[in-house]
């Protein structure tokens, strides 16, 4: 049987019994059968208000049978994988009465995986299992001795390293008379000593541990054997591609998707990938497996595996879209709030995995009290703005126009002092299109893409002394670029009614038609 979540099949089945609700069961008398492949096939037999549940290779006579396989069972039982979308898509399959199987929805307490801790008995076998694995020649150089390790109380044993010409050898019971014994009287003592948890010194000093032989070579171990490790179950990637979207509705945040009405698409590559979608509508959100026809948003990632990177925060996902490992189609913005709209994920715990300190936390925000001024020449460009006027200023030797207004003149290196109004009106010299919008350094907030950048040649100025501003969206693709005596395409401002001295004053430039 294989692991999916850390459970498997028939740990759901051997539950079942402590898991049955009298009260849920009222009037059945039927018997179910279940046939998981990879797990093997189980049946429910259900009467007089009681349940027996076997493993059998016979389901004649069952009511009802259910089909499918090991992964899907588990997820639908422990809610990682929707138990409507598995139906609808034929990953789970019912054969017979489907009315009757419906009622074992109400038969059982939802099954809850245990959490998986390891025993002393645990610690105890993994410890000396890698023994020889954690052995260090280097440190063990010249040494011909025979350690024993006596371990008492549950979980205990005796084990003995022979350790000659720069090799060990592991074997259980002791020699007549070892180099060196270690008894420590409690086993759960020796596993505390071992990670880290208690100073071996205090056992020996409170006599729960003693040393008989060769003191110097007891005092050497951490020596003769690097430091143990407790293992810890690796998640593939697969594992965390499923956690994520089996948690995806539970970690959904209706007040970070407030007036929302999207669908979300997760086109997932390579190996352990898959589609899923996200539907969001009415403070609420539903996971679907596969996409819709012209999804709000799609998020394409080549590797299953940088998405698990990205989420887990071991990479920055504007370095995937920037090397071209990822891609974002239809509206920009709703992938750029995703942390707003699903909180973080956390990776569950493993198996064997060290109790971790507690953090004390203490939130708070920092405020820099900071005042900026923009000065006397960029002031009085600004304030032009509320205007609706364009101001700039000229330098006396070179006649050199500044956009925007600057006190020096780059070249000459001389004050300018001559002010003129220029514009409003333009035309265009050059014009980039944005594909991928950064995030604006002073608010967060990034446009819509794609968008067109605009260096505007305005009227009055002259040679490079373009302006640069926004281009109306649904006019991208009608703007032509000017060129020495080419003229490019004719632009006006359209101006925000509000206007408080800033540069988006000007809402965008539009074709003066």
């Amino acid at each position: 049987m294989t692991e999916y979540w850390g459970v498997k099949a028939e740990d759901i089945f051997n539950t079942m019994k402590d898991r049955f609700r009298v009260e849920g069961a009222k009037g059945v008398d039927a018997v179910f059968g279940y046939d998981i492949e990879g797990a093997g096939k189980w049946k429910l037999t259900v009467k007089n208000d009681s349940m027996e549940v076997e493993k059998t290779d016979d389901l004649s006579g069952c009511v009802t049978i259910m089909k499918a396989n090991e992964e899907n069972f588990i997820g639908v039982n422990i809610g990682k994988v929707d138990a409507t979308n598995a139906f609808m898509s034929g990953k789970v399959k019912l054969e017979g009465d489907m009315g009757t199987f419906g009622k074992t929805t109400k038969m059982f307490k939802k099954y809850v995986p245990a959490k998986k801790v390891m025993g002393t008995g645990d610690y105890i076998q993994d410890m000396f299992s890698t023994l020889v694995a954690r052995f260090q020649p280097q440190g063990a150089s010249g040494l011909d001795v025979s350690i024993t390790y006596n371990i008492g109380g549950e979980g205990g044993g005796v084990w003995t390293a022979y350790i000659k010409d720069g090799k060990c050898e592991l074997k259980t019971g002791q020699p007549d008379k070892p180099t060196t014994k270690l008894n420590v009287n409690e086993a759960k003592d020796w596993v505390d000593v071992m990670l880290g948890k208690t100073d071996p010194f205090s056992l020996l000093s409170a006599g729960r541990a003693s040393i008989e032989g060769k003191t110097e070579i007891a005092l050497k171990l951490g020596e003769i054997f690097a430091k143990y490790a407790p293992k810890i179950k690796e998640f593939t990637t697969k594992d965390y591609i499923l956690d994520m979207f089996g948690t995806l509705v539970q970690r959904f945040q209706p007040k970070g998707a407030a007036d929302l009405d999207a669908t979300i698409t997760y086109d997932i590559g390579g190996e352990g990938g898959g589609k899923w979608t996200a539907y969001i509508k009415d403070g609420k959100c539903e996971l679907k497996e596969g996409q819709p026809e012209k999804p709000t948003t799609k998020l394409c990632v080549n590797e299953a595996k940088d998405w698990v990177d990205v989420m887990l925060g071991k990479t920055d996902p504007f370095s995937l879209l920037s090397a071209g490992r990822a891609s974002i189609e239809g509206q920009t913005a709703i992938a750029l709030k995703l942390g707003e709209i699903f909180s973080k994920y956390i990776p569950p715990s493993s198996g064997g995995e060290a109790e971790k300190e507690e953090l004390l936390v203490l939130k708070k925000t920092i405020s820099v009290n900071q005042r900026f001024a923009t000065g006397p020449i960029m002031g009085r460009f600004l304030n032009a703005l509320k205007e609706k006027k364009i101001f700039t200023n000229k330098c006396p030797k070179c006649g050199r126009v500044h956009l925007p207004a600057r006190e020096v003149c780059a070249e000459c290196r001389i004050p300018a002092t001559e002010w003129l109004e220029v514009g409003p009106k333009g035309q265009v010299r050059y014009m980039e299109y944005v594909y991928f919008s950064s995030p604006d350094p002073l608010t967060g907030e990034t446009r819509e893409t794609p968008y067109g950048m605009l260096n505007i040649l305005l009227d009055g100025c002259i040679g490079n002394d373009t302006f640069a501003h926004l281009v109306r969206r649904d006019q991208i693709n009608l703007i032509k670029n000017g060129r020495n005596d080419v003229a490019g395409t004719r632009v006006r401002p359209v101006w925000n009614e509000k206007r408080v001295g800033s540069i988006f004053d000007i809402k965008y430039f539009e074709i003066d038609e």
